[in-house]
């Protein structure tokens, strides 16, 4: 009679764990990260639809540093926030001396120069914008960009 009552409690807690594993373990794999739904630079876009500016006036230190997470717009839900994007600069092989990106956003100019930020998302939503940076209206222009830039 003891074998059977020690039988029973056995086979109680396993269809307990299982059961239990089974709610819980449904709603723990149910929670996962959410992808960003919408991302894009606070620019104005153009006649021709794309974003362009130009950067702040170069000051006397020789350089001026834009941030450019303080441009973008992310999902607010999303599971990863703007520290994780991820950034790409195009610019004239002429002007490649004149201008770094560092992997957090941080755009500097040492001279007056054109540059195409993209910016993407990492969380596999491939979300991605791109601003044009025309600051030498007579320097080279980038290839997509016809007509007048600010006209």
């Amino acid at each position: 009679m003891s074998k059977k009552i020690v039988l029973f409690v056995i086979l109680f807690f396993a269809v307990a764990g299982v059961i239990l594993v089974g709610i819980f373990g449904t709603q723990a794999s149910g929670s996962g990260n959410v992808l960003a739904t919408e991302l894009y630079f606070d620019v104005p876009a153009g006649a021709d639809g794309k974003k362009m500016m130009s950067s702040p006036e170069i000051g006397e230190e020789g350089f001026v540093t834009v941030l450019l997470s303080d441009m973008i717009t992310l999902s607010e839900d999303a599971t990863y926030g703007k520290e994780s994007l991820s950034y790409s600069m195009s610019v004239p092989d002429s002007a490649k001396e004149f201008v770094t990106l560092s992997s957090n956003g941080w755009l500097t100019f040492y001279k007056s120069v054109n540059v195409i930020i993209t910016v993407r998302t990492t969380d596999g939503s491939n979300l991605s914008d791109k601003l044009y940076y025309f600051n030498d209206l007579d320097g080279d222009k980038p290839s997509d960009v016809e007509g007048p830039v600010f006209g």
